[in-house]
């Protein structure tokens, strides 16, 4: 059997969702308007590959409409003989002399041949459900056209019906099915679950997915960190090459005795180019070869998965804090001082596979690591904004960063407090109050703080400062700068003691202008 297309869903792994020539696959879902999303995204899917779709629906007005809002011209294809869309239920005069198996003759008028998908919704009708040898029967039928036509066939169960109880019994009394899944929600919010799907491992994924509606007709499956960070532990449990060690010989220095040393960082590439959970260590000894260890830390990182353990190593060069931050999110998983003991990194490591997020465009992930060019002292609310932005394509880019709010000391004041304070890293950018710098620090690590904050300061904290706030969480960061600008919005307010008493306007009086005289001559 040949693989003939997919459900078009992004996010959704494979083999879930993938469709063979030959074969019988039953989709339950409860929402119509899911149900329509789906029976789209199987069309986009089969139309991209070049493949024939027949969709035999109840209402087939309601599914071009839906076509069309997808995107999809149905009437181009169909004139181009690339779509088929009809209606059909069991109560059709034609239906009641055969009943479901009526449905057969009609895919073979409309010419559903070699490399066609049939995607029938609802699917409840065009089966007998009682008694279960009924039900085996009409799916071994259905089966069977699908084997002889190379075709697939995708029952999508549900609409007004009970479509969960239809799927057991089709698990149950149905051998058949190459895949049977359960969509559960509706469109805001939905859940793939896998009951079974053929090159699917249960132990090896998760069962269940999460799906929501992107745009008409368009589903994706967002990750679940949790989910897939515990998929990667067991597999790098399971994995047999979980003990290899492939180090590059610039980096061997103190290496365990079972270590294989290989003469460049190539040779360590190609050994990993099929690993699971091995462990591998580069080398960085000039700031000439730091772009392209992160292009092959990267490519690497794609090619292996998350379980493979990657490191770099300091060898006569120390990484700048923003280039250690950058090998991190194009694949590293550590970074090992030149002092530093790199078996107990290795062993710290040991079932910790790469949970960042990672483009699989190499010059997209490098600009997302790269901190943006602007830096320095920013008004208040320029500042609260810019920080905002950077706050956000940090966390979507899987870096940390972190905000100091820093509040003067007796007899400090802002000029002091501005001349200690000189960021040199881009993406760096500070603001001074009346009574307090607060200072933001780009793809910085809490643990880095420290450091940071003693290239940034000229002068010990203690000696300008009494009091230090550290805000290192997305959240924590936004709330800070929604207190920031609130704070700037309110005027200053008034010193009392130093305020002059009011003055009151001087009154002049207007008086009016003389009336002329009469004279006795006049």
């Amino acid at each position: 059997m040949t693989r003939l297309c997919r459900i078009d869903i992004d996010g959704l792994p494979d083999p879930l969702g993938v469709l063979q020539t030959g074969k019988l696959y039953a989709l339950s879902v409860a929402d119509a308007d899911l149900a329509q999303d789906l029976a789209v995204c199987a069309a986009r899917s089969a139309l991209a590959e070049k493949r024939r779709i027949a969709l035999v629906t109840r209402d087939p007005a309601a599914t071009a409409a839906a076509l069309t809002r997808g995107g999809i011209d149905a009437v181009r294809a169909h004139r181009r003989g690339s779509l088929c869309l009809f209606g059909w239920t069991a109560q059709s005069a034609r239906a009641a002399r055969l009943g479901p198996a009526q449905l057969l003759d009609e895919l073979d008028a409309f010419g559903c041949a070699s490399d066609t998908m049939v995607w029938l919704s609802p699917a409840n009708d065009a089966l007998r459900w009682d008694p279960p040898r009924a039900l085996a029967g009409f799916v071994r039928l259905y089966h069977g056209w699908a084997r002889m036509c190379r075709s697939c066939l995708v029952l999508v169960l549900g609409e007004h019906t009970d479509g969960e109880a239809h799927a057991q019994r089709l698990a149950a009394h149905a051998p058949a099915l190459a895949g049977l899944a359960l969509i559960h929600g509706d469109r805001r919010d939905a859940g793939w679950e896998t009951r079974h799907w053929a090159g699917f491992d249960a132990a090896r994924g998760s069962h269940l997915l999460r799906m929501q509606t992107v745009g008409p007709g368009r589903l994706i499956c967002p990750p679940d960190p949790v989910a897939e960070t515990e998929h990667w532990r067991r597999r790098i449990r399971e994995a047999p090459d979980r003990e290899h060690v492939y180090v590059d010989a610039r980096a061997a220095y103190g290496a365990a005795p079972h270590w294989q040393v290989l003469v460049d960082a190539a040779a360590v590439e190609d050994a990993a180019a099929n690993a699971i959970a091995a462990s591998c260590i580069f080398a960085i000894d000039d700031a000439q070869a730091l772009r392209p260890l992160a292009r092959r830390l990267h490519r690497l990182r794609q090619r292996c998965g998350r379980g493979v353990r990657l490191f770099v190593r300091e060898c006569g060069y120390r990484l700048r804090i923003g280039q250690a931050q950058m090998l991190l999110t194009l694949g590293a998983n550590a970074i090992i001082g030149a002092d530093e003991h790199a078996p107990d990194v290795v062993a710290a490591h040991r079932e910790q596979p790469f949970t960042r997020p990672l483009d699989v465009d190499f010059e997209n992930a490098l600009r997302s690591a790269l901190p943006p060019a602007v830096g320095g002292e920013r008004r208040v609310v320029a500042f609260a904004e810019q920080v905002c932005a950077l706050t956000q394509q940090a966390e979507a880019a899987g870096l940390a960063c972190a905000l100091i709010s820093l509040r003067f000391a007796p007899g400090t004041g802002p000029d002091e407090a501005r001349a200690c304070c000189r960021p040199v890293r881009n993406g760096d950018l500070f603001c001074v109050e009346p009574d307090a710098l607060h200072l933001f620090l780009y793809a910085c690590w809490p643990e880095h703080v420290d450091e940071a904050l003693a290239h940034v300061l000229s002068c010990p904290i203690e000696t300008l400062f009494d009091d230090e706030i550290r805000y290192t969480e997305p959240a924590a960061i936004l709330a800070a700068l929604d207190t920031l600008v609130a704070r700037a919005a309110q005027p200053p307010p008034i010193d009392t003691a130093t305020a002059a008493a009011p003055v009151s306007p001087a009154i002049r009086a207007v008086q009016p202008a003389p009336l002329p005289r009469k004279t006795a001559s006049a």
